[in-house]
């Protein structure tokens, strides 16, 4: 429903309300019910609709502008639809069954004149003195308009059918609805009632001890009436007679009847007999005593459960009511489950026994109801649920997101809608998480104070080939008592989505230059499973010491390519002070390596030289290397344009440094970091080297005594020559480029005595550039 669809309807129920309604017909008034629990439609989830009458009054309580007791008396106007409902408290059309267990816990606190207000609306309808008679007041009370009836009546004016279990009345001045009433009396008997009670295992508590108001015997009675109930089809109400019970306390098992409307037209896809299945669900309910009297503790799980035996009874896989129904939760869901806002939230909220009920059979329901008799309504819960809360209820917000790759609702269902994202905006779910020319970004993942047994979902899509390296921390990790869960599904390109548990994880990574990370969608699920004032970790709002945050780069991280050189002027006094020139070129690959325990594991990636040749039986495997243009001066020999050829054995780093081993390495800090090192995005070091442990030989040029060259090999003994360096010679700042593709780097040193055995220059020039598998 667009926004201006929604106002539309919302201008015509307003009027409808302040002109009254019109008969169509026999069958008396036709009107078209917005449910409460579907105010408006599941595609503008994101668009709050207009505050709800019970809204504006809480507020104005909240205010001090009304009294609490004004309070009770309009929302039970607004509940009604009542005319004499103040027009400044008139909002958005909205059951608020809660108000008549409301009004029977703070009976006495209320004034007299608002006690014989209230009265009425609690006798049913047929009653003399009732809400409906004082709204349609008859012009006789003889009966002489009555048609031939089936059943005994005890009531004037009013015509019944009796069945096994029910009976159904109806006003002899709605002739229409004798139709109505045989409809529903079959339907209740062979359906609802065996399918109900037979789940429950018990029948509701008779209401004898109400008469003369019980119908006549102690059967459940139904009442059809139009326009009578406000903008609800139909109603649950708990006997309460405020003459013989006043101060009655709410809590304990009793008889209810049942209101119900035929005239309204539902356009979500239910009918009258999936309302009368929630409403008889309601008066089972009523049957147990409940352990905490307050009479807002167990109505959600009320209402939840009542939409819930509507499933049961006619599941209607696929029907549009399931998404009317859920748009009263899923916009909600970070807040507290049992949380009291928005109105008519627990209708929403029959997505938990839906669940509950798949994962641990429809008994389960049974056994919730059971134990609300000793327990409040989330222990209650806890009791029942596979695990207890603790553990189910990370597997609940999971199941929630209702997409790919966690859908049951839509198998068990046909249910399409998905909750609020902290992400979206609009009708969207997701968010771009790629750097669109920048090059680089932290989004952070606000969910401090998210409350009790609520979620909050971040959705990221990626779809630039720039936005490669990717990290996502999890600051819940540092503290002792973790009351939150954070769980990821992940969809990696060319593969199916799959869902990973990150609660233990201090950060995860993944680089899109490599196909088996190459991220498409993230979604991270964070939980707060706390239920429990007593229990695990209290009930408390989440308190990370900082945000979780998704950090993109542009930053290359799987592999890098490119070519290095390293020229070398320098007078070796071990060799008589001779000068020796050499320069080495040479072209490289380092590919990323995660085998590097205790090195830039905050922020950074190592990557290490890819051999130009594998080792085999477990031998190591080696870099070639060479300098041409060097010379060299032994005792015995004078050379000179020696070309040195060689090779070194490529070994794992050594995490200590204590001694130079034959190894090459370029380290990245592609993000933030407060690791010890300091903060340092975007920078690197790179180390390359040959050693002498294995080895090389000289191929030189060597004078003859008969003034000609001759190519002999010579050993060397010569000390290290490094081909890539940019860290040992001096502090110095180096980046990554700002394309997050290139590194580029030179810098010369002067040796001084002591160092490599040499006084001279070295200079050291390299490029690479990053790879995408």
């Amino acid at each position: 429903m667009s926004r201006g669809t929604g106002l539309v309807i919302l201008c015509l129920l307003l009027i409808s309300w302040n002109e009254g309604s019109q008969k169509v017909g026999a069958q008396g008034v036709s009107r078209t019910l917005v449910p409460a629990v579907a105010q408006r439609a599941p595609a503008d989830i994101e668009t709050p609709p207009p505050p709800s009458s019970q809204e504006l009054i809480e507020a104005a309580r909240q205010a001090g502008t009304i009294s609490a007791a004004d309070a009770l008396l309009y929302r039970m106007y607004a509940a009604s639809g009542d005319e004499r409902l103040p027009t400044r408290f008139r909002g958005w059309p909205a059951e608020d069954e809660a108000i008549y267990l409301e009004v029977i816990e703070g009976w006495l606190t209320l004034p007299i004149a608002t006690q014989a207000i209230l009265t009425p609306f609690f006798l049913p309808p047929a009653a003399p003195g009732s809400y409906y008679h004082q709204r349609r007041p008859r012009a006789t009370t003889d009966g002489s308009r009555r048609q031939a009836i089936p059943c005994p009546s005890p009531y004037p004016g009013w015509s019944c059918v009796v069945g096994q279990q029910t009976k159904v009345f109806w006003d002899d001045r709605a002739p229409g609805h004798a139709a109505d009433a045989a409809r529903v009396l079959a339907e209740f008997e062979a359906t609802i009632w065996p399918a109900l009670t037979g789940l429950m295992g018990r029948e509701p508590v008779g209401d004898t001890a109400f008469a003369p108001n019980d119908g006549g015997d102690g059967k459940v009675d139904i009442y059809l009436v139009a326009d009578f109930a406000g903008y609800t089809p139909g109603r649950a109400s708990r006997y309460f007679d405020p003459a013989r019970e006043l101060g009655r306390d709410p809590c304990p098992a009793g008889p209810a009847f049942i209101t119900l409307d035929p005239g309204f037209a539902l356009p979500d896809g239910a009918d009258l007999f999936d309302v009368l299945a929630h409403e008889f669900f309601h008066v089972l309910q009523y049957s147990y005593g409940m352990h905490v009297c307050r009479s807002l503790e167990y109505h959600w799980l009320r209402e939840a459960t009542a939409v819930w035996a509507e499933s049961y009874v006619y599941p209607k896989i696929g029907s549009p009511k399931w998404n009317w129904r859920s748009a009263n939760f899923l916009p909600y869901v970070d807040s507290p489950l049992n949380g009291a806002t928005p109105s008519g939230k627990g209708y929403g909220v029959w997505l938990i026994p839906l669940h509950l009920s798949k994962s641990a059979g429809p008994g389960a329901i049974r056994a919730l109801f059971e134990a609300t008799t000793r327990l409040d309504s989330l222990g209650a819960l806890d009791s029942v649920a596979p695990g207890g809360l603790l553990q189910y209820w990370p597997r609940v917000v999971l199941d929630l997101w209702n997409a790919p790759p966690v859908d049951p609702f839509r198998a068990w269902q046909g249910m399409t809608l998905q909750p609020k994202t902290a992400t979206g905006s609009g009708q969207r779910t997701s968010q771009s998480a790629d750097l669109a020319g920048a090059s680089q970004g932290i989004i952070r993942l606000p969910v401090t104070g998210l409350p009790y047994l609520s979620v909050r979902y971040f959705h990221f899509t990626f779809r630039e080939e720039t936005s490669r390296s990717i990290r996502v921390t999890n600051p819940f990790v540092e503290q002792t008592e973790i009351a939150a869960t954070v769980h990821a599904l992940i969809k990696i390109e060319g593969r199916p989505w799959v869902v990973e548990d990150w609660t233990a994880e201090r950060e995860k990574r993944f680089c899109r230059d490599t196909r088996d990370e190459r991220l498409e969608e993230l979604v991270v699920v964070v939980g707060n499973r706390s239920w429990s004032d007593v229990g695990y970790g209290g009930k408390r709002d989440l308190a990370p010491p900082e945000e979780p945050a998704l950090h993109v780069t542009n930053i290359g991280c799987w592999r890098w390519t490119g070519t290095v050189s390293a020229t070398f002027d320098a007078n070796d006094p071990s060799s008589r002070n001779r000068r020796d020139t050499e320069t080495l070129s040479t072209q490289v690959t380092f590919e990323r390596t995660q085998d590097v325990p205790g090195w830039w594991t905050n922020g950074g990636t190592v990557f290490r030289v890819i051999p130009t040749n594998s080792g085999k039986d477990g031998q190591p495997s080696f870099v070639s290397w060479q300098i041409l243009g060097g010379s060299i001066d032994v005792p015995e020999l004078s050379a000179t344009n020696c070309e040195i050829q060689g090779t070194s054995a490529v070994v794992p780093l050594d995490s200590e440094r204590t001694q130079p081993r034959d190894w090459a390495y370029l380290a990245i800090w592609n993000f933030a970091t407060e690791a010890k090192r300091g903060a340092r995005p975007r920078e690197y070091e790179a180390e390359g080297a040959h050693g002498q442990s294995l080895g090389w030989k000289d191929k030189c040029l060597v004078p003859q005594p008969d003034g000609t060259l001759r190519e002999q090999i010579v050993d060397d003994g010569k000390g290290f020559n490094y081909w890539l360096i940019s860290e040992w010679f001096g502090n110095r700042v180096l980046t990554v480029q700002p394309d997050g593709a290139t590194i580029v780097g030179a810098f010369s040193t002067t040796f001084q005595p002591g160092q490599m055995w040499v006084l001279g220059r070295a200079t050291y020039r390299w490029e690479f550039r990053a790879v995408r598998e």
